[in-house]
């Protein structure tokens, strides 16, 4: 089940059962825009400078290739590790002991 408000830009979706958190996620729509801008460029493509310096190298047109992959790559990876980030700040939910009100240290005293 969810629910949506447009004003807000909150969706909020909830799980049925007591051991079941409800996540709450907050839609910006300004980091929306920019990471879509991103998604919305065109691809890196080696420059003329970059293509000269390589074939004094003897660089084949593979290497070159490779590099900008492996450059768009990092890109990506950086990407995602930021919107981990992001989701993992908003999904911060609290352990089961804590929800309990018990720690692990309570539990081995009373077992003694």
């Amino acid at each position: 089940m969810y629910s949506f408000h447009p004003l807000d830009h909150i969706i909020a979706f909830c799980s049925f059962g007591d051991s079941h958190p409800v996540l709450v996620y907050h839609y910006d729509p300004k980091a929306a825009k920019e990471e879509a801008k991103k998604f919305m460029t065109p691809p890196v493509t080696p420059s003329k400078n970059m293509l000269l310096r390589h074939s004094r190298t003897q660089a084949t047109p593979d290497d070159v290739t490779r590099h900008v992959q492996m450059a768009d790559v990092a890109s990506d990876v950086l990407r995602m590790r930021k919107v981990k980030q992001k989701l993992d700040s908003v999904l911060d939910t609290p352990t089961l002991t804590k929800l309990h009100g018990h720690s692990n240290v309570e539990n081995s005293r009373e077992a003694r």
